[in-house]
């Protein structure tokens, strides 16, 4: 009787920046030049996915993933696959649980939370993020709460628990979603050496094994 139907199982780690100045971010690389890039978002998201494939994939019938890291061989995490990933959550049914997992830049503009692509540009005459490479809360919104069954959400990202949090927090009880978030607004999350891995992913990844 506990049978689940599908699991649906996005995670995204976005390591690389190549189209950003370095000088929009405080990250320094081994040489201690000025970046944009990440360590560990990538490892991150692929120890999430590995998880849950490992404690939710027996418990259903089958599985529909996607994992979006920069990695050989992988699918990048640009601003296009992230979109088609949340589109596989639109056939979700009431039997099924989806899992989100993103990691990687996460940026306020004013009241706005914007997740930050691999493929992300910066505009100088909008002094903000092309629209078209960048994705904004309301779609990450929209794709859960337009989904069925159990919904868990995990953001490993800075500013993560912005404003947009609450309208999540507040459908909750009734929508059947449940939310994990890093940092909160005016919080940066943090990446560390020792543990090869976001704090936040280390603590999630520990509890699901």
């Amino acid at each position: 009787l506990d049978k689940r139907g599908t699991l649906y199982l996005i995670a995204i780690g976005i390591d690389a920046y190549p189209l950003l100045p370095a000088s929009l971010c405080t990250n320094k690389d081994a040489d201690g030049n000025p970046t944009c890039n990440l360590n560990f978002p990538g490892k991150d998201a692929a120890a999430f996915h590995q998880a849950m494939l490992k404690g939710l994939g027996s418990l259903h019938e089958r599985v529909v993933d996607r994992l979006l890291v920069n990695a050989p061989g992988k699918l990048a995490p640009t601003a296009d696959a992230i979109r088609d990933a949340f589109g596989l959550l639109s056939v979700a049914k009431p039997n099924d649980t989806v899992a989100v997992f993103l990691s990687g830049h996460g940026y306020n503009e004013g009241q706005n939370f914007l997740l930050v692509p691999t493929d992300a540009e910066w505009s100088k005459e909008t002094g903000s993020f092309r629209r078209s490479r960048a994705v904004l809360w309301s779609e990450i919104q929209v794709a859960l709460q337009n989904a069925q069954g159990r919904r868990i959400l995990f953001m490993d990202t800075c500013h993560s628990g912005n404003s947009h949090a609450g309208a999540l927090e507040d459908a909750a009880y009734y929508a059947n979603i449940i939310a994990y978030y890093s940092a909160r607004w005016d919080q940066l999350a943090i990446e560390s050496a020792q543990y090869g891995h976001g704090v936040f992913t280390k603590a999630v990844v520990e509890g699901l094994e």
